[in-house]
């Protein structure tokens, strides 16, 4: 129930959170600077047994919707969220609690994605 709880909210066009993203977005972009907006892991392994394919598909939608916002030459989009097996996760935990590897395996994820924006590759 706590996954529903965290992840059965279908992310609409109004969503505080969104609109808030989307402004900030626009303002960074005026300001001409560079935005790394990444998605964070996601049990999907979890959300899959516990919850079920209509769950799953939700929160496929809402990333979409958030990569959506990511739409000037500014920003650059990292999907983190299948990144993880669900192994990497505190079972006891729906927020995403995850183990020192799976922090590791975020942490490379995220500088090569900055090293690839500003070609250091």
């Amino acid at each position: 129930m706590k996954l529903n709880y965290h992840y059965g909210e279908i992310i609409s066009d109004n969503n505080k959170a969104l609109l808030a993203l989307e402004n900030m977005l626009l303002l960074l972009n005026k300001l001409d600077k560079k935005v790394l907006l990444y998605v964070t892991p996601h049990n999907f392994d979890a959300v899959s047994q516990y919850s079920g394919k209509q769950m799953t598909e939700i929160m496929k939608k809402n990333i979409k919707k958030i990569s959506s916002k990511a739409n000037s030459n500014n920003v650059t989009f990292l999907n983190l969220s299948t990144l993880l097996p669900g192994i990497n996760f505190e079972p006891d935990c729906a927020c995403e609690h995850i183990d020192y590897e799976g922090k590791v395996k975020v942490v490379n994820a995220i500088i090569k994605k900055i090293k690839k924006i500003n070609n250091y590759d």
